[in-house]
């Protein structure tokens, strides 16, 4: 599953950030971090974090690959808006 930044803007993210913040959520093996440069070029990502956990930073315009499932992610995301960090 991939999280948008017109989607995370729901949860607290500034969509006017200029490049978005993707979240891809799959098992482990999926091929996630074999293409996360292609996906990251894709969406115009600036970078990637990869192993991502609920509490961990996510700096904006990231692409993030983690093996949480989506409802994890929604719920254990903290992250202050653009320019107020």
């Amino acid at each position: 599953m991939v999280c948008m930044s017109s989607f995370t803007s729901a949860i607290g993210v500034s969509a006017m950030s200029e490049a978005p913040t993707v979240f891809v959520c799959a098992p482990q093996g999926a091929g996630k971090t074999l293409h996360a440069e292609a996906i990251a070029k894709m969406f115009g990502c600036t970078s990637i974090v990869d192993e991502w956990t609920p509490g961990d930073e996510v700096p904006a315009g990231a692409l993030v690959l983690t093996c949480v499932t989506p409802d994890d992610v929604l719920r254990g995301r903290m992250v202050p808006e653009a320019g107020t960090a």
